[in-house]
């Protein structure tokens, strides 16, 4: 009778949301990030640089590069209270994203992490997501095709 988690997506052909967000609060953005940077917090500094590096994408598997962003599907997070891990609602989640996905009309499914983060992927791993790209040294993304029905 209460939320415990909630997982959260986006869709690749609908982009922009970021920078239409950061041009519409343009004043808040600043200053936030100004006062970040003042205080001499490391995230705001390191995000900061990499904002102007361009990242090195190496990509593992080509499987689906001919299929348009109309079919694909980004899994951006799955959370559940630190109380309630362990009891499945994580799997739950997934099923009911990756159901989702499919409703939409979507073919394949990205998800990405910190390349140090072992169980997020032994849990998308359980889910047959599989290797995808490397993005940098600290980023690594898995796909899964969502034409292939679960067992």
């Amino acid at each position: 009778g209460k939320i415990v988690g909630f997982s959260s997506g986006s869709l690749l052909d609908i982009t922009g949301h970021q920078s239409r967000f950061i041009r519409n609060n343009r004043v808040k953005v600043l200053r936030r990030v100004a006062w970040l940077l003042l205080k001499g917090d490391s995230l705001a500094w390191t995000r900061l640089r990499q904002r102007f590096k361009k990242p090195v994408y190496r990509i593992i598997d080509r499987s689906f590069k001919n299929l348009p962003k109309t079919e694909i599907g980004d899994l951006v997070s799955i959370c559940v209270l630190p109380e309630y891990r362990g009891k499945n609602y994580s799997g739950e989640l997934m099923k009911g994203f990756i159901r989702n996905m499919r409703n939409l009309g979507r073919k394949i499914c990205l998800v990405s992490m910190h390349s140090d983060n072992k169980r997020a992927m032994a849990f998308y791993s359980k889910f047959g997501f599989i290797l995808y790209r490397y993005i940098g040294d600290s980023v690594i993304s898995y796909w899964k095709d969502l034409r292939i029905p679960e067992e």
